[in-house]
Protein backbone atom coordinates (compact mmCIF):
# COMPACT_ATOMS: atom_id res chain seq x y z
CA UNK A 1 0.00 0.00 0.00
CA UNK A 2 1.60 3.58 -0.73
CA UNK A 3 2.00 5.28 2.77
CA UNK A 4 0.09 8.41 0.88
CA UNK A 5 -3.10 5.87 1.04
CA UNK A 6 -3.20 5.39 4.58
CA UNK A 7 -5.48 9.19 4.88
CA UNK A 8 -8.27 6.81 4.46
CA UNK A 9 -7.90 3.60 5.49
CA UNK A 10 -10.64 1.70 5.34
CA UNK A 11 -11.65 -1.52 8.44
CA UNK A 12 -14.28 -4.08 9.96
CA UNK A 13 -16.11 -5.88 12.30
CA UNK A 14 -18.24 -8.04 15.26
CA UNK A 15 -20.50 -8.01 18.24
CA UNK A 16 -22.25 -5.82 20.04
CA UNK A 17 -25.00 -3.79 22.52
CA UNK A 18 -28.00 -2.79 20.20
CA UNK A 19 -28.86 -3.39 16.87
CA UNK A 20 -27.29 -4.28 13.36
CA UNK A 21 -28.16 -2.99 10.30
CA UNK A 22 -25.97 0.35 9.17
CA UNK A 23 -26.35 1.26 5.80
CA UNK A 24 -28.75 4.05 4.99
CA UNK A 25 -31.15 4.12 7.38
CA UNK A 26 -34.02 3.20 5.60
CA UNK A 27 -33.51 6.19 3.53
CA UNK A 28 -34.69 8.40 5.73
CA UNK A 29 -34.71 12.17 4.79
CA UNK A 30 -32.05 13.68 6.57
CA UNK A 31 -33.14 16.88 9.17
CA UNK A 32 -33.18 20.44 8.41
CA UNK A 33 -31.93 21.42 11.37
CA UNK A 34 -29.83 20.35 14.70
CA UNK A 35 -29.03 22.19 17.52
CA UNK A 36 -25.88 23.21 19.14
CA UNK A 37 -23.76 19.98 19.16
CA UNK A 38 -22.95 20.67 15.79
CA UNK A 39 -22.26 23.87 14.82
CA UNK A 40 -19.75 23.51 11.33
CA UNK A 41 -20.05 20.16 9.91
CA UNK A 42 -22.40 19.72 7.35
CA UNK A 43 -22.76 16.21 7.49
CA UNK A 44 -23.22 15.60 11.38
CA UNK A 45 -26.25 16.49 13.13
CA UNK A 46 -25.89 15.92 16.93
CA UNK A 47 -28.96 16.33 18.73
CA UNK A 48 -29.84 15.54 22.74
CA UNK A 49 -33.32 14.73 23.47
CA UNK A 50 -35.18 15.35 27.25
CA UNK A 51 -33.72 11.83 28.01
CA UNK A 52 -30.06 12.38 27.94
CA UNK A 53 -30.04 10.47 24.24
CA UNK A 54 -27.68 11.63 21.47
CA UNK A 55 -28.73 11.36 18.08
CA UNK A 56 -26.77 11.26 15.92
CA UNK A 57 -27.64 11.52 12.08
CA UNK A 58 -24.83 10.95 9.32
CA UNK A 59 -26.20 12.80 6.08
CA UNK A 60 -25.43 10.48 2.58
CA UNK A 61 -22.62 12.25 0.82
CA UNK A 62 -23.41 10.81 -2.19
CA UNK A 63 -27.11 11.66 -1.72
CA UNK A 64 -28.20 15.03 -0.85
CA UNK A 65 -31.35 14.86 1.55
CA UNK A 66 -30.80 11.38 2.74
CA UNK A 67 -29.22 9.71 5.65
CA UNK A 68 -26.12 7.42 5.60
CA UNK A 69 -26.88 6.24 9.13
CA UNK A 70 -28.58 6.96 12.57
CA UNK A 71 -26.69 6.44 15.78
CA UNK A 72 -28.91 6.20 19.00
CA UNK A 73 -26.40 6.68 21.50
CA UNK A 74 -27.46 5.27 24.93
CA UNK A 75 -25.62 5.01 28.26
CA UNK A 76 -26.83 3.71 31.57
CA UNK A 77 -29.08 6.14 32.90
CA UNK A 78 -31.28 6.07 29.75
CA UNK A 79 -30.78 3.11 28.00
CA UNK A 80 -34.19 1.67 29.54
CA UNK A 81 -36.95 3.92 27.61
CA UNK A 82 -38.57 4.16 24.29
CA UNK A 83 -35.67 4.73 21.45
CA UNK A 84 -36.02 5.85 18.58
CA UNK A 85 -35.34 3.92 15.06
CA UNK A 86 -31.33 3.41 14.07
CA UNK A 87 -28.19 2.05 15.20
CA UNK A 88 -28.16 1.75 19.07
CA UNK A 89 -24.79 1.95 20.62
CA UNK A 90 -24.32 1.81 24.78
CA UNK A 91 -21.79 4.36 25.58
CA UNK A 92 -19.00 5.01 26.65
CA UNK A 93 -17.55 2.00 24.33
CA UNK A 94 -15.42 -0.68 26.13
CA UNK A 95 -14.01 -2.12 22.96
CA UNK A 96 -13.69 -0.63 19.43
CA UNK A 97 -11.99 -1.82 16.45
CA UNK A 98 -10.47 0.97 14.60
CA UNK A 99 -9.47 1.49 10.80
CA UNK A 100 -7.93 4.67 10.55
CA UNK A 101 -4.43 6.47 12.52
CA UNK A 102 -6.81 9.39 12.68
CA UNK A 103 -9.77 8.08 14.50
CA UNK A 104 -7.37 6.11 16.79
CA UNK A 105 -5.42 9.71 17.46
CA UNK A 106 -8.69 11.23 18.32
CA UNK A 107 -9.76 8.26 21.07
CA UNK A 108 -5.98 8.64 22.55
CA UNK A 109 -6.21 12.36 22.58
CA UNK A 110 -10.18 11.89 24.58
CA UNK A 111 -8.09 9.63 27.37
CA UNK A 112 -10.07 6.60 25.82
CA UNK A 113 -7.40 4.39 24.65
CA UNK A 114 -7.81 1.53 26.78
CA UNK A 115 -11.05 1.03 24.63
CA UNK A 116 -9.49 0.50 21.21
CA UNK A 117 -9.42 -3.48 21.44
CA UNK A 118 -8.04 -3.86 17.88
CA UNK A 119 -6.98 -1.87 15.05
CA UNK A 120 -6.36 -2.73 10.69
CA UNK A 121 -3.19 -1.67 8.91
CA UNK A 122 -1.53 -1.43 12.36
CA UNK A 123 1.90 -1.04 11.07
CA UNK A 124 0.97 2.75 10.43
CA UNK A 125 0.14 3.89 13.42
CA UNK A 126 2.54 6.33 15.24
CA UNK A 127 0.55 7.47 18.53
CA UNK A 128 2.76 7.07 21.13
CA UNK A 129 0.34 5.27 23.49
CA UNK A 130 -1.49 3.10 20.49
CA UNK A 131 1.71 2.08 19.18
CA UNK A 132 3.12 0.67 22.39
CA UNK A 133 -0.45 -0.90 23.02
CA UNK A 134 -0.20 -2.66 19.58
CA UNK A 135 3.40 -3.58 19.91
CA UNK A 136 2.33 -5.08 23.60
CA UNK A 137 -0.38 -7.05 22.18
CA UNK A 138 -2.92 -4.86 24.07
CA UNK A 139 -4.61 -3.42 20.76
CA UNK A 140 -4.52 -6.28 17.82
CA UNK A 141 -3.68 -5.90 14.55
CA UNK A 142 -6.16 -8.09 12.70
CA UNK A 143 -4.52 -7.52 9.56
CA UNK A 144 -4.87 -5.59 6.13
CA UNK A 145 -8.13 -3.41 6.02
CA UNK A 146 -8.99 -5.03 2.69
CA UNK A 147 -8.51 -8.59 3.76
CA UNK A 148 -8.88 -8.15 7.63
CA UNK A 149 -8.02 -11.73 10.03
CA UNK A 150 -12.04 -12.51 11.04
CA UNK A 151 -11.31 -15.20 13.82
CA UNK A 152 -8.77 -12.58 15.64
CA UNK A 153 -11.69 -10.06 15.16
CA UNK A 154 -14.53 -12.52 16.63
CA UNK A 155 -11.73 -12.89 19.67
CA UNK A 156 -10.95 -8.88 19.66
CA UNK A 157 -14.93 -8.81 20.69
CA UNK A 158 -15.64 -5.02 19.71
CA UNK A 159 -18.50 -3.69 20.44
CA UNK A 160 -18.20 -1.23 18.09
CA UNK A 161 -16.23 -0.42 14.25
CA UNK A 162 -15.40 3.15 13.46
CA UNK A 163 -14.98 2.79 9.56
CA UNK A 164 -14.71 4.95 6.39
CA UNK A 165 -17.94 4.96 4.09
CA UNK A 166 -17.00 4.54 0.71
CA UNK A 167 -19.37 5.71 -2.47
CA UNK A 168 -21.43 1.91 -3.65
CA UNK A 169 -19.55 -0.17 -1.62
CA UNK A 170 -20.44 -1.85 1.37
CA UNK A 171 -18.20 -3.40 4.35
CA UNK A 172 -17.89 -6.48 2.88
CA UNK A 173 -18.83 -9.95 5.49
CA UNK A 174 -18.18 -7.89 8.85
CA UNK A 175 -21.80 -6.68 8.01
CA UNK A 176 -23.32 -9.96 8.99
CA UNK A 177 -21.18 -10.06 12.11
CA UNK A 178 -23.79 -8.23 14.46
CA UNK A 179 -21.84 -5.13 15.31
CA UNK A 180 -22.98 -1.54 14.74
CA UNK A 181 -20.29 0.34 12.35
CA UNK A 182 -20.38 4.13 12.75
CA UNK A 183 -19.71 5.69 9.24
CA UNK A 184 -17.25 7.85 10.02
CA UNK A 185 -18.27 10.46 6.55
CA UNK A 186 -15.90 12.96 8.32
CA UNK A 187 -13.25 13.08 5.30
CA UNK A 188 -16.25 13.84 2.89
CA UNK A 189 -16.90 17.46 4.99
CA UNK A 190 -16.38 20.63 2.71
CA UNK A 191 -14.52 22.35 5.32
CA UNK A 192 -11.75 21.56 7.59
CA UNK A 193 -13.33 22.61 10.68
CA UNK A 194 -16.17 21.25 9.68
CA UNK A 195 -14.68 17.65 9.11
CA UNK A 196 -12.55 18.51 12.51
CA UNK A 197 -16.05 18.96 14.54
CA UNK A 198 -16.43 14.75 14.19
CA UNK A 199 -14.48 14.72 17.11
CA UNK A 200 -17.93 15.53 18.98
CA UNK A 201 -19.08 12.58 17.75
CA UNK A 202 -15.80 9.95 19.53
CA UNK A 203 -16.37 12.63 22.14
CA UNK A 204 -20.41 10.80 22.69
CA UNK A 205 -18.70 7.28 21.95
CA UNK A 206 -16.35 7.18 23.91
CA UNK A 207 -17.60 9.08 27.52
CA UNK A 208 -15.80 12.26 27.22
CA UNK A 209 -17.98 14.96 25.28
CA UNK A 210 -16.46 17.81 27.63
CA UNK A 211 -13.46 17.13 26.45
CA UNK A 212 -14.18 16.70 22.78
CA UNK A 213 -15.95 20.21 22.99
CA UNK A 214 -12.66 21.80 24.40
CA UNK A 215 -10.49 20.45 21.36
CA UNK A 216 -12.74 21.44 19.27
CA UNK A 217 -13.53 24.80 20.33
CA UNK A 218 -9.28 25.46 20.59
CA UNK A 219 -8.58 24.20 17.06
CA UNK A 220 -11.77 26.38 15.94
CA UNK A 221 -10.52 29.67 17.79
CA UNK A 222 -7.08 28.27 16.58
CA UNK A 223 -7.58 27.92 12.99
CA UNK A 224 -9.53 31.39 12.99
CA UNK A 225 -6.59 33.13 14.67
CA UNK A 226 -4.09 32.08 11.91
CA UNK A 227 -6.48 33.00 9.03
CA UNK A 228 -6.83 36.12 10.24
CA UNK A 229 -2.92 36.95 10.16
CA UNK A 230 -2.47 36.18 6.56
CA UNK A 231 -0.70 38.92 4.60
CA UNK A 232 -1.63 40.66 2.00
CA UNK A 233 0.09 39.24 -0.86
CA UNK A 234 -1.78 35.58 -2.53
CA UNK A 235 1.25 33.67 -3.14
CA UNK A 236 0.29 30.81 -6.03
CA UNK A 237 0.99 27.20 -4.50
CA UNK A 238 1.60 23.91 -6.08
CA UNK A 239 0.95 20.76 -4.93
CA UNK A 240 2.58 16.64 -4.66
CA UNK A 241 4.40 15.80 -8.00
CA UNK A 242 3.90 13.10 -10.68
CA UNK A 243 4.70 9.60 -10.33
CA UNK A 244 4.45 6.92 -12.48
CA UNK A 245 2.99 9.52 -14.80
CA UNK A 246 0.38 10.53 -12.98
CA UNK A 247 0.17 13.83 -10.87
CA UNK A 248 -2.47 13.97 -8.02
CA UNK A 249 -3.76 17.18 -7.32
CA UNK A 250 -6.14 18.33 -4.62
CA UNK A 251 -9.48 19.36 -6.59
CA UNK A 252 -10.91 22.86 -6.06
CA UNK A 253 -13.12 21.87 -3.30
CA UNK A 254 -10.99 19.54 -1.59
CA UNK A 255 -9.69 19.33 2.64
CA UNK A 256 -6.12 20.57 0.64
CA UNK A 257 -7.41 23.23 -1.80
CA UNK A 258 -9.91 24.56 1.22
CA UNK A 259 -7.01 25.20 3.73
CA UNK A 260 -4.48 26.68 0.35
CA UNK A 261 -7.53 29.34 0.53
CA UNK A 262 -7.76 30.03 3.93
CA UNK A 263 -3.74 30.62 4.21
CA UNK A 264 -4.20 33.73 1.84
CA UNK A 265 -2.92 31.69 -1.05
CA UNK A 266 -3.93 31.19 -4.80
CA UNK A 267 -4.60 27.61 -6.37
CA UNK A 268 -4.26 27.21 -9.93
CA UNK A 269 -7.36 24.29 -9.86
CA UNK A 270 -9.43 26.77 -7.44
CA UNK A 271 -11.94 26.73 -9.92
CA UNK A 272 -12.47 22.99 -10.12
CA UNK A 273 -15.34 21.78 -8.55
CA UNK A 274 -14.14 18.19 -7.07
CA UNK A 275 -13.96 17.49 -3.30
CA UNK A 276 -11.01 14.53 -4.38
CA UNK A 277 -7.77 14.70 -6.28
CA UNK A 278 -7.19 15.26 -10.05
CA UNK A 279 -5.29 12.54 -11.88
CA UNK A 280 -3.31 14.87 -14.38
CA UNK A 281 0.01 14.51 -16.76
CA UNK A 282 2.69 16.50 -16.22
CA UNK A 283 2.16 19.22 -19.36
CA UNK A 284 -1.20 19.89 -17.79
CA UNK A 285 0.22 20.60 -14.38
CA UNK A 286 3.20 22.09 -16.09
CA UNK A 287 0.86 24.36 -18.29
CA UNK A 288 -1.13 25.71 -15.21
CA UNK A 289 1.47 26.13 -12.62
CA UNK A 290 5.43 26.28 -13.71
CA UNK A 291 5.10 29.96 -12.23
CA UNK A 292 3.76 28.91 -8.51
CA UNK A 293 5.31 30.58 -5.99
CA UNK A 294 5.51 27.58 -3.67
CA UNK A 295 5.59 24.03 -4.31
CA UNK A 296 4.42 21.48 -1.05
CA UNK A 297 5.34 17.71 -1.75
CA UNK A 298 4.87 15.22 0.74
CA UNK A 299 7.21 12.04 0.72
CA UNK A 300 8.19 9.35 3.23
CA UNK A 301 11.94 10.95 1.85
CA UNK A 302 13.71 12.25 5.88
CA UNK A 303 15.93 13.92 3.92
CA UNK A 304 14.02 15.26 0.51
CA UNK A 305 16.12 17.32 -2.20
CA UNK A 306 16.14 19.30 -4.84
CA UNK A 307 18.55 16.50 -6.33
CA UNK A 308 15.47 14.09 -6.04
CA UNK A 309 12.87 15.96 -7.26
CA UNK A 310 14.88 16.23 -10.46
CA UNK A 311 15.67 12.48 -10.51
CA UNK A 312 12.49 11.87 -10.15
CA UNK A 313 11.57 13.30 -13.23
CA UNK A 314 14.08 16.08 -14.84
CA UNK A 315 11.89 18.46 -16.10
CA UNK A 316 10.19 19.64 -12.29
CA UNK A 317 13.50 21.70 -12.78
CA UNK A 318 11.77 23.89 -14.80
CA UNK A 319 9.45 25.13 -12.50
CA UNK A 320 9.88 28.69 -10.89
CA UNK A 321 9.63 26.84 -7.49
CA UNK A 322 12.09 24.70 -8.12
CA UNK A 323 14.59 27.82 -9.67
CA UNK A 324 14.32 29.59 -6.62
CA UNK A 325 14.26 27.10 -3.94
CA UNK A 326 10.96 27.26 -2.47
CA UNK A 327 9.88 23.57 -2.26
CA UNK A 328 8.98 22.60 0.76
CA UNK A 329 8.42 18.59 1.87
CA UNK A 330 6.39 16.87 4.33
CA UNK A 331 8.00 13.79 5.73
CA UNK A 332 4.91 11.19 5.96
CA UNK A 333 6.96 8.70 7.42
CA UNK A 334 8.46 10.58 10.38
CA UNK A 335 5.69 12.69 11.03
CA UNK A 336 2.32 13.11 12.39
CA UNK A 337 0.83 14.50 9.95
CA UNK A 338 -1.65 11.49 9.06
CA UNK A 339 -2.75 11.26 12.55
CA UNK A 340 -3.69 14.90 13.71
CA UNK A 341 -5.20 16.30 10.09
CA UNK A 342 -8.55 14.99 10.82
CA UNK A 343 -9.19 16.73 13.86
CA UNK A 344 -6.19 19.69 13.95
CA UNK A 345 -6.64 21.40 10.69
CA UNK A 346 -5.13 24.21 12.73
CA UNK A 347 -1.88 22.90 12.25
CA UNK A 348 -1.71 22.26 8.82
CA UNK A 349 -2.99 25.63 8.22
CA UNK A 350 -0.46 27.10 10.65
CA UNK A 351 2.84 25.69 8.50
CA UNK A 352 1.37 27.35 5.60
CA UNK A 353 0.73 30.62 6.54
CA UNK A 354 4.04 30.55 8.52
CA UNK A 355 5.73 29.49 5.20
CA UNK A 356 3.74 31.70 2.56
CA UNK A 357 3.62 34.82 4.75
CA UNK A 358 6.58 34.54 7.48
CA UNK A 359 5.98 38.66 8.02
CA UNK A 360 3.11 37.85 9.73
CA UNK A 361 4.21 34.42 11.60
CA UNK A 362 6.08 36.08 14.30
CA UNK A 363 9.13 33.23 13.87
CA UNK A 364 7.60 30.69 14.94
CA UNK A 365 8.61 27.83 13.04
CA UNK A 366 6.54 25.24 10.58
CA UNK A 367 5.50 21.57 12.09
CA UNK A 368 4.85 19.64 9.05
CA UNK A 369 6.55 20.73 6.11
CA UNK A 370 10.47 21.59 6.06
CA UNK A 371 13.01 23.30 2.82
CA UNK A 372 13.74 20.97 0.67
CA UNK A 373 17.57 19.90 0.86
Amino acid sequence: MNRLGIIFLTAMMLLTWGCSGNRNTSGDSAVEACDTLTTEASLLCMTERPDGVIVAEIKDPWNPGRLLQRLVLVNDDNAGGALPEGTVIKCPVKRSLVSSVMFAHGIDELGATEAIAAVTDGQYYKTPAVRKAIDEGRIVNVGSSMQPNAELIAACRPDVILSNPYQNAGHGVIETMGVPIVEMADYMEPTPLGRAEWIKLLGVLYGNPEKADNIYNSVKENYVMWKNRTGEESPVVLTEMSQDGVWFVPGGESYMARIIADAGASYPWSGNGEGGSLQLDFPTVYNAAHDADYWFIKTDNPRFSYKDLKEAYPLNEKFRPFQQKKVYFLDTAGSMFFEEMSFHPDLLLRDFVIILHPDSAGGEEPRYYHPAL
